[in-house]
């Protein structure tokens, strides 16, 4: 369950992700002709009366819900579907992020959540003891089996870093801002409308 549960935080995440970068291009004009409702053509140019196959929507998708927790009681919350990617996710992917931040003292939370056993299904920490306390206490997903299925990770990320990020030789945590490009990840969120 929690396997599944971090691919569906890496899918969001990388949605989310991709809709940042493509929300921030110029809207075209449409000079596409309108399409014809009777029938579609086929790959030999003949009309077909047959439905275009559509996508399943929102309301087709089982409902799911994770928990992501920021380690830092200065963190600012901006609640799930209150901005138009969130918003687009939910109605596409019938996905919901419940975000928690402690209100005070991170440590003694992350502790109390430790103990407890009532861990969120993700966490923005910093690197460092707790870090790898958790990865040693088995509460930690290794990566290395979805780097595999997607070399996303392998190709945004140097292996020296990669490298660095190991704790008992297994990687548990994708880096801010990584990116192989001299700018770091940067780029891949500015976009500078003096370029074009």
């Amino acid at each position: 369950m929690r396997k599944i549960r971090l691919v569906y935080l890496l899918v969001a995440l990388f949605l989310t992700v991709t809709f940042l970068i493509s929300g921030c291009g110029q809207k075209q004009p449409d000079v596409s002709t309108p399409t014809e409702p009777a029938g579609t053509e086929d790959d030999t140019g003949e009309e077909s009366d047959e439905p275009a196959e559509e996508e399943p929507a929102a309301k087709d998708l089982e409902p799911y819900t994770f928990t992501h927790y920021f380690n830092y009681d200065w963190w600012g919350i901006k609640p799930w579907g209150e901005d138009e990617v969130s918003k687009y996710l939910s109605e596409k992917f019938n996905i919901h992020v419940e975000f928690a931040k402690p209100d005070s003292d991170p440590q003694a939370k992350l502790n109390v959540m430790i103990s407890s056993g009532d861990l969120p299904d993700s966490i923005m920490m910093d690197r460092g003891t707790d870090n790898i306390r958790l990865a040693q206490l088995g509460l930690l997903q290794p990566l290395e089996p979805f780097m595999e299925q997607n070399p996303n990770y392998q190709d945004n990320v140097l292996p020296q870093t990669i490298e660095l990020l190991k704790i008992d030789g297994k990687v548990y945590g994708i880096p801010n801002w990584s990116r192989k490009a001299a700018s770091g990840g940067n780029d891949v969120w500015i976009y500078n409308l003096r370029l074009w």
